[in-house]
């Protein structure tokens, strides 16, 4: 737990997930300890996302709950952000309630501990632009999927709506997904033909 703060300096407890890295590590490693555990999903596909280093983003009582939370005697602290996208379900969620975490909906965040608020703006920046360019994350979808729900994950990613006829054709044209011939079963609406992606578009 922090100390009593000083006057006029305020402790938040919610923060994103990491860690210190090892001696015995390197920063791809570190990144899929932390995930791991908090996951229970080994190699997740994750990707280097940006470094924060600015000398004075954590002092105070926040360096010092550092400190005293892994018994080190830090001066600095650089992080480097990795990010993945994953397709959440129940065994996400119960893993991170037994690590003492949550996932929590991106409008009821409200600010973090340290500069978190600023990697997270970072992030959906980083994720918005990925969308933008086409680059589509295939662990969001499962192996068959039709193009509603492809445009589904724009929209929630993209935060507006879209054209349904530009979309497709925008999809097609680009050649990022292939029709299976197979369509949807027992769907109270016209059933829509099954599509896989035709070969990787993210790094």
């Amino acid at each position: 737990m922090y100390p009593m703060p000083p006057v006029g300096e305020e402790v938040v407890d919610m923060k994103l997930p990491g860690s210190l890295i090892a001696d015995t590590e390197d920063l791809d490693s570190a990144a899929h300890r932390v995930t791991d555990e908090l996951t229970g999903v080994r190699n997740l596909p994750l990707r280097q996302m940006k470094t924060f280093s600015d000398p004075c983003r954590v002092n105070g009582m926040e360096l010092d709950w550092i400190n005293n939370y892994y018994n080190v005697r830090l001066t600095r602290v650089i992080t480097v952000v990795f990010f993945a996208m994953v397709r959440l379900d129940e065994r996400l969620v119960e893993c991170a309630l037994r690590k003492n975490a949550s996932w929590v909906p991106l409008d009821e965040v409200k600010r973090l501990a340290l500069d978190h608020n600023n990697i997270l703006i970072a992030g959906i920046d980083h994720m918005t632009a990925m969308f933008d360019q086409g680059l589509i994350p295939f662990e969001c979808l499962p192996h068959r999927f039709t193009l509603r729900q492809l445009q589904n994950l724009f929209e929630a990613a993209l935060g507006k709506e879209m054209d349904n006829r530009n979309f497709r054709k925008k999809m097609l044209a680009q050649e990022l997904v292939v029709a299976t011939g197979e369509y949807e079963c027992n769907v109270p609406h016209k059933q829509a033909m099954y599509y896989m992606f035709k070969r990787k578009t993210t790094k």
